[in-house]
């Protein structure tokens, strides 16, 4: 009878919701396909990223945030993933790809690297514009390229990227709640069984 969530600070950002709001409205019309980069060029700080048993590799450590945000964002569950890695001796991966089929139809691209340095961006393309994100997991700012009207920006500022994770799970504390309606058990789990399945894969 305790309250539990997993920590996922990018689906509380009003950055996020706007967009969401700007799809569901169909701002870019309907969504076609998302790309998504994640690129850490310089992980040896992370002492136990090599190590699987530690829970090492980019899928666990960069994976659960596209994993959860893409569904969330366009409002439509993944219902196929395929992908495939570039491995460590000791069995984690130092690079991985995910192609993504959610059931609105659209497809996704996940890559996740620690060899190369590429611009951290998420870019989703509909049928009538796009809209670019960098660091889409803590983003204070977004592109938006549309049809009906010039390119503009979306901006919210913040002084801490964490601060509106830690107000709903205060909200949802002092109504007796076990859980969120957002970062929900299913989606916590969906995530585990999409990472546990490629690991043993691998």
């Amino acid at each position: 009878k305790r309250f539990i969530m997993e920590g996922q600070k990018s689906l509380f950002l009003p950055l996020t919701h706007e967009i969401r709001d700007m799809i569901q409205l169909g701002a870019i019309g309907d969504i076609i396909y998302i790309d998504s980069i994640t690129a850490y060029p310089n992980i040896g700080h992370v002492t136990w990223f090599e190590d699987a048993e530690m829970g090492g590799g980019t899928l666990h450590l960069m994976g659960a945030y596209p994993f959860e945000y893409l569904p969330y964002l366009i409002g439509s569950e993944i219902v196929d993933c395929s992908g495939v890695a570039r491995m460590f001796e000791g069995g984690t991966d130092s690079q991985s790809n995910f192609s993504i089929k959610f059931a609105n139809g659209a497809l996704a691209n996940i890559f996740l690297t620690t060899h190369i340095d590429l611009p951290k961006e998420l870019t989703i393309y509909g049928t009538k514009g796009k809209i670019v994100i960098p660091r889409f997991w803590g983003a204070q700012t977004a592109s938006v390229e549309a049809r009906a009207c010039s390119a503009f920006e979306v901006t919210h500022k913040m002084d801490n990227e964490f601060i509106y994770e830690i107000k709903h799970v205060n909200e949802c504390i002092r109504e007796g709640k076990l859980q969120s309606d957002v970062m929900t058990e299913e989606n916590t789990l969906t995530t585990i069984r999409i990472m546990e399945e490629f690991y043993k894969k691998w």
